[in-house]
This record gives C-alpha cells, sequence and structure tokens, in this order.
C-alpha cells in the first residue's frame, strides 16, 4: 500500500517468465492444460496451437484404447 498526500492507494506487482526450456512431452494432460494457459497468457500462438493437437490427440487415443465396459 503507497501513501501519498492524504491519499492512500492500493497497488501490486507481479511477474511472469517464459522459458525455451520446456518439457518436450508432458506426463498428463493437466500439464498440458497448464502448458495451454501459460501460452494464452503470452500470447504464444503457435505453441498454443501445438498444445491443442497434442491434448486432442491424447484424449482419443484415451478413449479408444481404454474403454469403461
Amino acid at each position: 500500500m503507497e501513501e501519498s498526500e492524504n491519499e492512500e492507494q492500493l497497488t501490486e506487482s507481479g511477474s511472469l517468465q517464459k522459458s525455451d526450456i520446456m518439457n518436450e512431452s508432458p506426463d498428463s494432460k493437466y500439464e498440458i492444460i497448464n502448458d495451454m494457459m501459460i501460452s494464452m497468457t503470452l500470447q504464444d500462438d503457435t505453441t498454443l496451437d501445438h498444445l491443442i493437437e497434442e491434448y486432442y490427440r491424447r484424449e482419443y487415443l484415451d478413449h479408444r484404447l481404454f474403454t469403461l465396459q
């Protein structure tokens, strides 16, 4: 909180970093979703497209290979 001439002003700061060292193959669909959210935040559409394709590929394979009976 900052104070200036009889006024209080609430301020907040944070940081977001992008690392070029990404896990080449995320282990779970939740890691893919997390990476998708990071890509959206950073407006990295190329990575986002790749992650969406990977997510749907894994979902398709999961449903084809593992069915409930």
